[in-house]
């Protein structure tokens, strides 16, 4: 899932990573992103055909997360809340949730330049999963009163699922028949997540291919 770390309190900059990107983007975004690339052309420069699935571990969460491509806020400051509505609307932090929305998009654009590169690519294949509302310590750093914590808890044991009932949707992207599945969409439990796809779906060919080459022109130093 990456990192989650509170992040838009007033007078407050989000936390970075080395290279100075906010947090979320470096960690959640950018790493997997290099490492994707990194991995598929050292595949094909062994010239193996034998199967290989890159799996991005997205969140239903990305369901509230934006990229503006023209503002980047998201790539060294991270967004801010724009309406006081917005201010507690989720307890995770906007920054979380707008990479998870990135790997979504990444994985979309990523199947969608696979299948242009024809037979060298083809057996490459790539899928997003909501692993779900998992108990794990991927929000020790959200910080919540006293009192939310007292009326959330009851209903976190009700509705949270294990890691390990969690990391099945990790699973079943990566072993279940190539043939069953759609390279570039979003899955849980198992199925196509209508919504999240629908998302991705929303913001068009043109918009994924754009956040990619942002996110390519950030490494190229690398």
């Amino acid at each position: 899932a990456g990192v989650c770390t509170p992040t838009e309190k007033e007078g407050e900059t989000n936390l970075k990573t080395k290279d100075g990107f906010e947090i979320h983007f470096g960690v959640n975004h950018l790493g997997p992103f290099f490492l994707a690339n990194r991995i598929m052309a050292h595949n094909v420069q062994q010239k193996t055909s034998d199967e290989l699935r890159i799996v991005w571990v997205s969140s239903s969460l990305m369901k509230s997360g934006k990229i503006d491509l023209k503002k980047r806020d998201f790539v060294y400051d991270g967004r801010k809340p724009e309406e006081d509505k917005e201010k507690g609307y989720s307890f995770m932090p906007l920054s979380y949730m707008d990479s998870k929305l990135m790997n979504s998009v990444t994985c979309r654009h990523l199947a969608k330049r696979i299948q242009e590169k024809g037979a060298t690519y083809s057996h490459i294949t790539t899928y997003a999963v909501s692993p779900g509302f998992c108990r794990s310590s991927l929000g020790r750093n959200v910080h919540l009163p006293l009192y939310r914590k007292v009326l959330a808890v009851p209903i976190m044991l009700l509705i949270q699922r294990t890691s390990i009932q969690g990391a099945q949707n990790i699973i079943f992207a990566t072993l279940e028949d190539k043939s069953q599945l759609k390279s570039g969409h979003v899955y849980c439990d198992g199925k196509e997540v209508e919504g999240m796809n629908q998302q991705v779906d929303g913001l068009g060919d043109d918009f994924s291919k754009q956040f990619w080459e942002l996110s390519e022109k950030l490494l190229e130093k690398w």
